[in-house]
């Protein structure tokens, strides 16, 4: 266990298995002790969506070679703080990638469901519930569709 000692703007862990995000959501993610655990604590696959997100916020504009816009700075934060925020849900990842408009989709699968969610630059969100046979079972944003997310993983 190490102690966080007048630097508040520092994360404390192996270095092996961190990513520097340094926000006020960041440090929120942990209690709010003064003891921070020697293991960070998001999950495995979290810490490779937060790499990937690093990867896809260095793409220019035409990364594609279609016109492509390069993903926006909102979606990207917003993308990020929702992996932070809601990993201690277990909600079944599966994919992380850019758009072209500018947008980032996190994708959901977990047997015969799958689940889309959009992180828009203009600060909108999308979320598309579907089936096996790719039929959409409900199409909302985050906000509204949040339970319905976690109750279609039964998470």
């Amino acid at each position: 266990m190490k102690a966080l000692v007048n630097k508040p703007a520092e994360i404390y862990g192996p270095s092996q298995n961190s990513i520097r995000i340094v926000s006020e959501k960041t440090l929120n993610v942990f209690s709010n002790s003064t003891v921070f655990p020697e293991n960070w604590p998001l999950s495995k696959k979290v810490l490779s969506m937060l790499h990937k997100l690093t990867d896809i916020s260095n793409l220019n504009d035409n990364w594609n070679s279609y016109g492509a816009k390069s993903p926006a700075k909102e979606s990207i934060s917003a993308s990020k703080n929702f992996l932070i925020e809601y990993d201690r849900l277990s909600l079944p990842l599966y994919f992380i990638a850019p758009g072209v408009n500018g947008e980032i989709m996190i994708e959901f699968k977990q047997g015969e469901k799958a689940a889309e969610l959009y992180f828009n630059p203009d600060g909108t969100t999308e979320l598309l519930l579907f089936d096996i046979e790719d039929e959409v079972v409900k199409e909302t944003n985050l906000e509204s569709g949040l339970a319905d997310l976690i109750n279609y993983f039964d998470v």
